[in-house]
């Protein structure tokens, strides 16, 4: 959001910070940068081949049991640029990461769902998602009983977004729906522009 992203304290040099994925849309190759806690910035370099790239950026999680992110980007990757066009050197090439905030309040029929009795704090009350299926971009929001309520709020990428609101069933065999929602998605939005 116009800002350097932030390195969390307890980053050792083998965690991840970024990745930048450079991908050709006419021929298909794909160039990746990965960023790691020891570069101590998120500067990026790498040598191309002449061609029309979109250009892809996020958290990086080396996938180790010992290592993982330790930037404030998700590793869902987000495209910063659709189609550049890359040909000479392109020095200073700043991909601006975007979260939008998103906030809201469910309803069931115009009116606030009831919680039912007996609810523990980590049985699920409802789940909010957001699709993005041109992008392939998934956010999800889940609310529980220790939540208390039914207002939700997240940060996501621009796009536009189907929406899509149930009740929710924790995935566990100890917690349940404790909403009068049922777990069957509901598609609220088939085209929400968030930018």
């Amino acid at each position: 959001n116009g800002k350097a992203p932030e390195i969390t304290a307890d980053c050792n040099s083998s965690h991840g910070l970024a990745t930048a994925a450079l991908k050709e849309k006419e021929l298909g190759y794909v160039l990746n940068d990965y960023l790691y806690c020891k570069d101590g910035k998120f500067d990026w370099s790498l040598k191309l081949y002449p061609g029309t790239y979109e250009i892809w950026v996020g958290g990086f999680d080396p996938s180790s049991s010992s290592y993982y992110n330790k930037s404030d980007l998700r590793t869902l990757q987000q495209r910063v640029y659709g189609a550049m066009k890359l040909n000479n050197d392109a020095v200073g090439l700043v991909l601006d990461y975007k979260l939008i905030p998103v906030e809201g309040t469910i309803l069931r029929n115009g009116t606030t769902p009831t919680i039912t009795a007996g609810c523990k704090s980590s049985d699920g009350i409802a789940k909010v998602q957001f699709i993005e299926p041109t992008l392939s971009y998934y956010f999800s929001r889940y609310l529980y009983c220790k939540d208390g309520k039914f207002d939700w709020d997240d940060d996501i990428y621009p796009g536009t977004y189907e929406v899509w609101v149930a009740g929710y069933n924790p995935p566990s065999s100890s917690y349940y729906n404790k909403s009068n929602m049922g777990t069957l998605m509901q598609r609220i939005y088939s085209a929400l522009k968030i930018q």
